[in-house]
């Protein structure tokens, strides 16, 4: 991730550079999973498997975010809309965290809000979260997010939520769609691809174009472990044998 106080990244090591030629070592309590600054160009956000880290100095220094303390794992961030407005959201352990983003606000000082998953299941305990904010060209005043939360304590399985405010969200979930990677195409809200972690040859990339309704293959991509599409409706999964990039869409190019 890049802030003021240059890029920042984990290779085995927190390392910080300004100028991407000389890096340094930085300390951090837990192995980050994802890294995030935030507006203010100084704070930097971490998820780990001991909760959320925050560093108000571009990573020199770390702490757990008190109002987040609760939450057990933090596995992945995403920006969201919660009631038109801007949002950082954190998949975690119990549910979808989220933090408005206030202009002159650090996000560590600010208001923490979490969505609980459904009754009984881990939410994003390993999973990461995935978000759309537009559907059919227009703008969503609540995002829609999803993911392959886990129903119990074996593995993740489709789950799509509509937010409705900063503690509530409508799910639904799929018990029979098994998947380790979800994700929403940031330009539409029903277009998104997953991986079918049941299929016996390798977990398939599919495609859904109704929100996850119906589902087709997507160019028979096999072996993929994460996945995900960029605001220009790229495609991308990784695998075992490297990373593939899709421009041309389900039905053709690679």
């Amino acid at each position: 991730t890049v802030s003021d106080a240059g890029v920042l990244g984990y290779d085995g090591s927190l390392v910080r550079s300004a100028d991407g030629n000389e890096w340094e070592k930085l300390l951090i309590p837990a192995t980050p999973a994802t890294l995030a600054a935030a507006p203010d160009g100084r704070t930097i956000l971490a998820t780990t498997e001991q909760g959320l880290l925050s560093s108000l100095d571009g990573g020199t220094s770390w702490a757990y975010t008190p109002q987040t303390s609760h939450w057990g794992v933090a596995s992945g961030f995403t920006n969201g809309t919660i009631n038109g407005k801007p949002y950082i959201l954190v998949g975690n352990e119990a549910g979808i965290g989220n933090v408005p983003l206030t202009p002159g606000v650090s996000v560590v000082n600010a208001s923490w809000s979490l969505i609980p998953p459904p009754p009984g299941h881990a939410a994003f305990r390993t999973n990461k979260i995935s978000s759309s904010e537009t559907r059919n060209g227009k703008p969503l005043a609540n995002s829609v997010v999803g993911g392959c939360i886990w129903p119990d304590h074996s593995h993740g399985v489709f789950h799509i939520a509509t937010i409705v405010n900063t503690t509530y969200a409508d799910w639904s979930f799929q018990l029979d769609q098994p998947c380790i990677s979800l994700a929403l195409d940031p330009n539409d809200a029903d277009h998104l691809i997953v991986n079918n972690s049941s299929n016996p040859s390798g977990a398939h990339v599919y495609e859904s174009t109704d929100g996850g309704k119906t589902f087709h293959g997507c160019l028979n991509e096999r072996g993929a472990y994460q996945t995900a599409i960029d605001r220009r409706g790229w495609m991308y999964h990784s695998s075992g044998v490297g990373a593939s990039r899709n421009i041309g869409g389900c039905t053709s190019g690679k």
